[in-house]
């Protein structure tokens, strides 16, 4: 099981954008490009956030004060 939890912690890891946030994995700008940048930005802070909640939340990042 522990190692189940470490593989699934290290993923979110692996996914980390070079600027240090966390990118949508789908894409529609095929669709409409202008809103899809918009809806991309915001996907972005969603996604960042969760990822570094989960990774605080088993010790992976400290919390900043």
């Amino acid at each position: 099981m522990a190692n189940q939890l470490n593989h699934a912690i290290e993923r979110p890891i692996a996914g980390q954008q070079p600027d240090g946030g966390w990118a949508p994995f789908w894409d529609w700008g095929f669709v409409d490009a202008r809103a899809w940048e918009t809806a991309k930005r915001d996907w972005r802070g969603g996604l960042t956030r969760e990822a570094l909640e989960a990774l605080m939340a088993y010790g992976r990042v400290a919390a900043m004060a």
